[in-house]
């Protein structure tokens, strides 16, 4: 047996269903597009503890203090292992390292190679 609705309460349910629709939509929307800024702003502090490293294995922590600071960054942490060079940079809170290694090459003189990690404290810098 069916129930029977009054007239005035036929079709109240579309109006709610959009409204909570609309909502999630905007809500999923924001989170994209938030976790989109923090890959974004991941993959540039990666890409500025490599060219930190590699500043810093062919001219030391000068050096790569230098290149961090014209890339909005600060030298967190900093060391020479043999010929291991391991640079950790702050870029907005975030904390990445790299590791570099000089590399003379005949054509291009001083030249390095970089590897990164992106957890803080796994090449050895104690954080």
């Amino acid at each position: 047996m069916r129930a029977v609705r009054p007239r005035s309460e036929r079709g109240s349910v579309s109006p709610v269903f959009l409204v909570v629709s609309v909502l999630l939509a905007g809500g999923l929307a924001a989170a994209v597009v938030s976790g989109g800024w923090r890959l974004r702003d991941r993959a540039r502090a990666d890409a500025v503890a490599d060219v930190t490293a590699l500043a810093g294995a062919v001219d030391d922590r000068s050096g790569a203090a230098r290149v961090a600071e014209a890339n909005g960054a600060d030298v967190s942490g900093w060391r020479r292992a043999d010929d291991v060079v391991i640079v950790a940079i702050t870029l907005r809170s975030l904390v990445a390292e790299a590791a570099a290694i000089p590399v003379a090459t005949p054509l291009a003189g001083s030249m390095g190679a970089a590897s990164r990690s992106g957890r803080a404290g796994s090449l050895g810098l104690g954080r």
